[in-house]
């Protein structure tokens, strides 16, 4: 009996066509932060995550509401995963600008 639900498949992302666009009103002006969390399960998606990494996270209000959280993987692209599956990390800030400058 499985205990959450998960998807079958490896990350997912959506389509050009179904992305909204920025309108103006929308953009804060502010600098976009970064945030890292750690996997701390990867069950599932053992092609795709290792636990015990550092990823970085792209916040995505949408995502949250469904309990997924958008992750950069290695090769650079963001794909939607189980929040379950991460820890979210409060790091210093001059900790986070240096991790995103590597990243």
């Amino acid at each position: 009996m499985e205990l959450f639900w998960r998807p079958k498949f490896i990350g997912m992302k959506l389509l050009e066509s179904a992305k909204r666009k920025l309108r103006s009103s929308e953009f804060s002006g502010k600098p976009m932060t970064h945030h890292f969390a750690v996997c701390t399960n990867n069950e599932g998606f053992e092609a795709s995550l290792e636990p015990r990494k550092l990823y970085q996270v792209v916040e995505d209000e949408a995502a949250a509401s469904h309990g997924m959280m958008r992750i950069i993987d290695e090769s650079g692209e963001d794909y939607l995963y189980p929040a379950q599956l991460f820890t979210r990390l409060e790091l210093p800030e001059t900790l986070e600008k240096q991790l995103s400058d590597v990243a």
